[in-house]
Parts: C-alpha cells; structure tokens; sequence
C-alpha cells in the first residue's frame, strides 16, 4: 500500500453495506494507517464512496416517486360492474357511508354519478360489493407498493435506483 496524502480518503459516517465489496471489485483496497484511511488508488476509491453514499438520497427519491404513482392509481378510479367509479378519498368515504347504510337496509337503493357523469342507481347488494371492490383496489395498490419498494431497495448502486422503471414495475 502506498502511503501517500492524495491516496486518503474519507469514508461516510454510518453502514454502508455494500460499499467494501464495491471497492474490491473494482480491483482497490482500502487500509487503516496511521488513523487515516489509504487506498490503493485514492481518487478512483473516493469516487466509489461518493457514488456508494449517494445511493441513500436516490433510493428515497424513487421510493418518494413510487409513493406518488400508488395514490394516483389508488385515485384513478375503478371499473365495478361495468361501471366506472371514482376512488378518490372522498368516494372512498361516501362509498363507505353507503355500504354501512346498506347493510343496515338491505331494501335500501343508492344513486350516485359515474366517473364519466352517468347517473345510475344500485342496490344494497351492489353497493357492498362495490365497497369490497374500491377496499380491494386499495389494498392491491398498498400490496404493489410493497412489492416494488422491496425491488428498488435491493438494487445496489444509485445509478440502478435512479433507472428503475416504476410505470414497467407496476405494470409487471
């Protein structure tokens, strides 16, 4: 090991898993002297951590951006029944109001509009399979979430991170 000042080099605080095995693939070393931290190229190694150290800021961006691509599609509507229902929070809470006055009234009928405009009327039956149907599509929207969070938090490198394809991913 060549124990020159320009082969130091700085190691970010915390656990970087990952980061020794970068290193030696790509043919380098690093050694403690002298409580400075030696490279075998320090340059080139320093610019493996700095590239190490920004896979925490680029997987927080692309789980951010997941995030956001799951409540548009959790609030992108649904078809039940041939009918296209809105899921935004607010459908969501009047669909639950009504599905909690239709199984207390299974006689009871529900008149809503569709996303398109179209005023229909449904019964009690319909409209608790309706609210089973947007809880459903809320849940696999959260479950595929979960799914590609874990895909994207196996990736290794920031540049992986930053190519994964969310819209490929969730159509998968």
């Amino acid at each position: 090991m060549n124990y020159d000042p320009a082969n130091i080099v700085t190691m970010p605080d915390g656990n970087m898993p990952g980061l020794p095995e970068a290193i030696r693939a790509a043919g380098h070393d690093i050694e403690n002297h002298n409580s400075a931290l030696y490279a075998t190229d320090g340059p080139a190694v320093q610019a493996i951590i700095d590239a190490h150290n920004a896979r925490p800021a680029a997987l927080a961006q692309k789980i951010a951006e997941l995030a956001d691509h799951r409540w548009k599609k959790e609030t992108g509507g649904l078809v039940v029944d041939n009918i296209a229902v809105e899921t935004t929070d607010r459908s969501k809470t009047l669909v639950t109001g009504a599905m909690l006055m239709a199984s207390q009234n299974p006689n009871a009928t529900f008149k809503f509009k569709t996303t398109g405009g179209q005023h229909v009327q449904i019964n009690s039956n319909a409209m608790i399979y309706m609210y089973a149907a947007m809880g459903a599509h809320v849940q696999a929207c959260f479950a595929k979430e979960e799914t590609i969070a874990a895909q994207l938090n196996a990736l290794a490198t920031w540049q992986e991170i930053v190519a994964f394809d969310i819209n490929a991913a969730w159509s998968a």
